[in-house]
């Protein structure tokens, strides 16, 4: 398969997730080698669209969301003040907070964030958890404005996706 070549270990589960048509995936590895190999299964999914109706898998929200590192679960925070993409590994776990992020984007890409009919963001806002609201543009500016809505997580994941 695609992903073989990034050096990564692919498992694709048996049998599929509860109430739900879609399987679990998992990739062990470097983490160069992880990213890479996500990238080819998009590729592969984007060029593959399954056939027959699909049935997203919704699974129930847990009080926090975790990280499996080295051998131990240890629960997931992402701190407020972190960078796109950073995010802390501590041993306790707060109860999510809500809160806002907001970015500016040009006109062009707003259309790739929102999809044909809408489809994309609202998949992202499905697989994040996030409400996300994207402002008409203000007078003078073509820029406009998303907001992301929700826990750190949520937000991290939105902010990834989008």
């Amino acid at each position: 398969s695609a992903w073989q070549s990034t050096g990564a270990q692919v498992q694709v589960a048996g049998d599929m997730l509860p109430n739900s048509t879609e399987r679990a995936i998992t990739i062990a590895g470097i983490p160069q080698s992880i990213i890479e190999c996500v990238k080819q299964i998009c590729v592969v999914m984007l060029e593959s669209p399954p056939k027959g109706v699909t049935i997203p898998y919704r699974p129930k929200p847990s009080s926090s969301p975790v990280i499996f590192a080295g051998g131990q679960v240890r629960p997931l925070l992402c701190s407020r003040g972190a960078g796109r993409g950073e995010a802390g590994v501590h041993r306790a776990a707060a109860p999510p907070a809500h809160v806002n992020r907001s970015a500016r984007f040009l006109p062009q890409l707003i259309g790739c964030i929102i999809g044909r009919q809408g489809a994309k963001i609202n998949e992202i806002r499905q697989m994040s958890g996030a409400q996300i609201k994207i402002a008409n543009p203000v007078e003078g500016s073509t820029d406009r404005q998303v907001t992301i809505t929700g826990s750190a997580a949520s937000i991290s994941l939105a902010q990834y996706l989008i």
